[in-house]
């Protein structure tokens, strides 16, 4: 799946500017605060039976220094109300329905201190 129309999405909803704060497949580590997209490893399937219609999952990842974890909370929170909607067209895709799998899992402190939050998102689209 192109997570780079998602990126859009999220800086569209001004909860971050790309390549700044809002990333795709790669968060640079000296990044303090930042969202990050990434597909699943197992990539988005191929249906030949159904051309052109995709089932899959990508993940949402925020990244916050570990004082400022509420911060992270409200902005994850904001990210999956962002990806939370049905029935769009979004940069040469129909998506048929975007929605959190789950709430946030946060991980441990780094040894860096920061704190990080991921949500899978279930994705059906067209292309």
């Amino acid at each position: 799946m192109d997570l780079i129309p998602v990126a859009n999405r999220l800086e569209f909803a001004s909860l971050g500017e790309m390549g700044k704060t809002i990333f795709v497949h790669f968060m640079p580590i000296d990044v303090t605060e930042g969202i990050l997209l990434r597909n699943p490893f197992s990539g988005t399937q191929i249906d030949y039976e159904l051309p052109g219609y995709f089932k899959t999952q990508f993940t949402v990842i925020v990244r916050v220094p570990s004082s400022k974890i509420e911060n992270g909370i409200v902005l994850m929170n904001d990210v999956m109300a962002a990806l939370t909607f049905y029935d769009e067209q979004v940069d040469g895709m129909t998506v048929k329905y975007f929605r959190p799998c789950h709430k946030p899992l946060t991980y441990q402190v780094s040894d860096g201190g920061y704190v990080e939050m991921m949500v899978r998102i279930d994705a059906v689209f067209t292309e």
